[in-house]
């Protein structure tokens, strides 16, 4: 996936993967997130796991991708809270 955003609004934008749909998100496990992510700026991204409807974020962390030409392993713990 590519996201090009030359003027973004103030809050930034979203992506989501239906493909993660139906996953069963308890509260206080951690979840394992691993992207591959290029940036041609330093740049901060948050990253979460929603409810079904979106309105509730049963998990978040911000991972900041540092400006780089070639693709770099990211990986975060995503801890569930609020269920």
């Amino acid at each position: 996936m590519e996201i090009l955003c030359d003027n973004c609004p103030t809050g930034g934008v979203g992506v989501y993967n239906p493909g993660f749909w139906g996953m069963n998100i308890e509260e206080g496990k951690a979840y394992n997130l691993v992207m591959f992510v290029k940036s041609p700026e330093t740049t901060d991204l948050t990253v979460s796991l929603k409810s079904s409807n979106g309105l509730q974020n049963l998990a978040s962390a911000t991972v900041t991708l540092v400006s780089f030409s070639r693709y770099q392993d990211k990986r975060k713990y995503l801890v569930s809270h609020n269920i």
